[in-house]
């Protein structure tokens, strides 16, 4: 007769193995998918600010160029305004002159 030599937990141990690599490799799998996905994302986000960043220096140079436009038609009106609003920003940060 033969005497049974394996250990009843081998199985359990092998079975358990398994199940730790499996869920493991699942694990692993939709993390990687997810990585994908926001590389993706940040992406296109980066293409979307360097696009309204173009925009943007666009705008501001045709600004540039319509308020320039405008001194050289009416340098005496814009001397004026800038005059004007310096004068009311003075006014408005200057500490107010306390009662006696």
């Amino acid at each position: 007769m033969t005497a049974d030599t394996s250990d009843p937990t081998d199985g359990f141990i092998e079975r358990s193995a398994q199940a730790a690599h499996k869920t493991i490799d699942e694990v692993a799998e939709k993390t990687t998918k997810t990585i994908d996905r926001l590389q993706a994302s940040a992406s296109g986000l980066g293409e979307q600010i360097t696009d309204k960043a173009r925009a943007f220096n666009n705008l501001e140079h045709q600004v540039v160029e319509k308020v320039r436009g405008q001194v050289r038609e009416h340098p005496l009106t814009c001397l004026l305004v800038a005059v004007t609003a310096g004068l009311l920003i003075a006014r408005l940060t200057r500490p107010s002159a306390s009662p006696r």
